[in-house]
């Protein structure tokens, strides 16, 4: 009932299921029907969910997969490691080149166990974790001595950090407002010359969505492969208003979309050919529409704020830290405020 705010949502994943609701007797009677149609128990208020923790109080919901976690150490004989402060050192790129001229198929077991527990966590509670899996991930099929170091690493970075989880806070002031952020990486893949493209969307002070990609082509300058990720976080803005839309907690104005590109947001609002951005790719100007719709609204951002940054690349300890305390909801973004209403665009016409 889009009146009341009286929603309820039913999640299946297998044998398990999770119900929200928000009116307490009507949540009640449907949990007493579903259980006299079908087999079932009633396990009260979750606290367990596909082998992560959920914990919760007055104003504060935490998840974590720390059991899981420290269960992948001991799998690896690495509970007793010396802890890492970041998952691969600063600049580190794992190349092709790397690679033995012979697999070794009992390595490749191993790494791609390791790799497959790494990427679980970096998708469910860890967007700390997603560029260092995603680089690890590239040399599944045959992976070297450095890539095996490398994967060692990154548990020993686990290992130091296994209560992390992601904290969401009820009452904020910008509550239920969907913040994204965008950035790129431009060429950074030293053998193929691609960029990395990624977003980060923070919804009631933690992240709720995030990826790490290569993309699929060179980009030819430095605004075009933060045009694309700019486009790319564009798309999972509208997925995710429509989805909170369903859900009753629909976006009143466009959705923030930080980049550190002034170029980009100049780009976004302004409809005109310019020599040097003829390039770019068609597809990518889905985010100059979705501006002019209203969806989306792109924001200046210093680098230093770039919740996105760090699944680009492999930042030095204080930047990693700073971006992931934020990203997992233990402090509040320090990019500029939004405003609660955006004024109206201004378009330059030359």
């Amino acid at each position: 009932d889009s009146h009341t705010n009286d929603t309820m949502q039913l999640i299946f994943h297998v044998d398990d299921s999770l119900l929200s609701y928000g009116n307490n007797a009507n949540g009640l009677a449907f949990k007493r029907a579903l259980l006299d149609k079908f087999d079932g128990t009633d396990e009260g208020p979750v606290a367990n969910l596909l082998g992560s923790k959920i914990s919760r109080d007055a104003t504060h919901l935490h998840i974590s997969q720390q059991h899981y976690l420290e269960a992948l150490l001991h799998d690896w004989d690495m509970q007793d490691c010396n802890p890492a402060k970041t998952p691969l050192e600063p600049g580190t790129r794992l190349l092709i080149a790397d690679r033995p001229d012979t697999p070794d198929p009992v390595k490749r077991h191993k790494y791609q166990q390791i790799v497959g527990s790494i990427q679980w966590a970096a998708q469910w509670t860890r967007p700390d974790l997603v560029f260092s899996a995603n680089e690890l991930a590239r040399h599944c099929c045959n992976p070297g001595d450095k890539h095996m170091a490398a994967c060692y690493r990154v548990l020993r970075y686990i290992r130091g950090t296994t209560s992390l989880g992601i904290t969401y806070t009820r009452d904020l002031p910008d509550a239920n407002r969907l913040l994204m952020f965008g950035d790129a990486d431009w060429a950074s893949d030293t053998e193929k010359r691609r960029s990395i493209a990624a977003f980060v969307g923070i919804l009631n002070g933690g992240a709720v969505t995030w990826k790490s990609l290569t993309g699929p082509r060179v980009a030819c300058s430095t605004t075009e492969a933060e045009y694309v990720a700019g486009s790319r976080a564009s798309d999972e803005a509208l997925w995710l208003r429509r989805t909170l839309s369903d859900i009753n907690v629909a976006q009143k104005t466009a959705t923030p979309l930080y980049t550190d590109n002034r170029a980009v947001r100049m780009m976004s609002e302004n409809p005109v050919y310019k020599e040097r951005t003829k390039h770019i790719d068609y597809r990518a100007h889905a985010l100059r529409e979705r501006v002019a719709d209203e969806v989306v609204r792109l924001i200046d951002c210093p680098t230093s704020d770039m919740l996105a940054d760090p699944l680009t690349k492999q930042l030095p300890a204080p930047a990693h830290a700073r971006h992931t305390t934020v990203m997992l909801g233990l402090a509040p973004p320090t990019a500029p405020s939004a405003p609660t209403t955006f004024p109206p665009r201004t378009v330059i016409k030359t």
